[in-house]
């Protein structure tokens, strides 16, 4: 009867959002996917980056890391120094290897379209990254499924925006008598003002540490949690996903927002446009693995990490670490797709069978 069947959606329905909020869904991507021999122009690494964030987005992922692919001795790759700090979302990181260019900029337009574009300049103001790179990124569609441009109190303004917090307007950086900036102090690294994309910026009812990405109550102008602001009803977090850089395979899982780790780790094979008797083992060493069939992926709960590469990437970067064993020893069990799928599609298809 179809009161029944309604009542089973529902139900169905109730327990897929009770899963969704036990569940943190983390996406690795390997930085060989905007390639040379996978991108010709700037215009097709940015392609392939919006449908990476337009899967993360759509299937409520909560980080996205890019792990750079390791290069021989003879690599061409433009390198940057890490011991410059990289601020791509708000925290600064540092990390221990020479980040490549490709890896710099996968991880930009990652964060570039996640971000509303009146917080670019803040964003990206202390990024390497030079903002031309962005210019194709601009005149692609917003992500629809983001929360900060879906909030809106139904009077066409936005009850809840992003912003960035700054210095205090008041407030600026003294000098000694020799000349030196004086080191901040505990008390000035917290501020009241927010930039919102309004012509001032908006003073808060309470100080906030500096340089934090926020969402703000513009009724309140208090700080409120996204849970607060966007419910359950689209992304986890107030900006669709946290954007990770490691450099090494030790830093993929080293560095982990989760004091825990990961609670398990899955992996899908993409990317093997030719078949070879080493992608052939791997690949059956994978189906072996195939969590399909035998588990019921969406009641799947805890920190997932899934990993989407092709297996020759993935395996020269097991290969570089100091871990020991082989390199599918490291999953909890693989998502089969279909191996010739290329990255950016790959996501998109194993993500929405972890949600099927």
């Amino acid at each position: 009867m179809p009161v029944e069947e309604k009542g089973g959606d529902k139900e169905t329905k109730k327990q897929k959002q009770g899963v969704m909020k036990s569940r943190q869904i983390s996406l690795c991507i390997c930085s060989s996917c905007i390639e040379p021999k996978n991108c010709k122009s700037l215009e097709q690494m940015t392609r392939i980056a919006y449908q990476i964030a337009k899967a993360a987005c759509t299937f409520n992922v909560n980080e996205i890391i890019v792990l750079q692919k390791p290069h021989g001795e003879n690599n061409e790759l433009e390198k940057m120094e890490t011991n410059k700090k990289i601020d791509l979302n708000g925290a600064k990181q540092t990390q221990q290897r020479k980040m490549d260019s490709d890896t710099m900029l996968l991880a930009g337009l990652l964060q570039f379209f996640v971000t509303p574009p009146y917080l670019v300049e803040s964003v990206f103001g202390n990024s390497p990254i030079d903002l031309k790179k962005f210019n194709y990124a601009k005149k692609l569609p917003t992500i629809p499924m983001l929360p900060f441009m879906q909030a809106n109190d139904g009077h066409g303004t936005k009850k809840y925006k992003e912003g960035m917090t700054i210095q205090n307007l008041s407030k600026s950086r003294k000098k000694t008598a020799s000349g030196k900036v004086k080191k901040i102090k505990k008390a000035d690294r917290m501020t009241k003002y927010v930039n919102v994309g309004l012509k001032k910026m908006l003073e808060l009812k309470e100080a906030v540490p500096k340089g934090a990405r926020v969402t703000v109550d513009m009724k309140k102008h208090i700080v409120v949690s996204p849970y607060v602001a966007y419910g359950t009803s689209s992304t986890n977090n107030s900006y669709g996903y946290q954007v990770r850089v490691a450099t090494s395979l030790e830093a993929l899982l080293g560095q982990t927002p989760f004091p825990d780790g990961y609670d398990m780790i899955l992996y899908s094979c993409c990317g093997e446009y030719f078949a070879t008797t080493k992608s052939t083992d791997w690949n059956d060493a994978l189906s072996a693995l195939s969590i399909n069939g035998k588990n019921d992926m969406t009641k799947l709960v805890g920190n997932i990490l899934l990993i989407v590469s092709p297996g020759n990437d993935w395996n020269a970067i097991f290969n570089e670490s100091k871990l020991d064993g082989e390199a599918k020893d490291l999953f909890d069990g693989s998502i089969p797709i279909p191996t010739k799928s290329r990255v950016e599609d790959g996501c998109m298809i194993s993500l929405s069978k972890l949600d099927a």
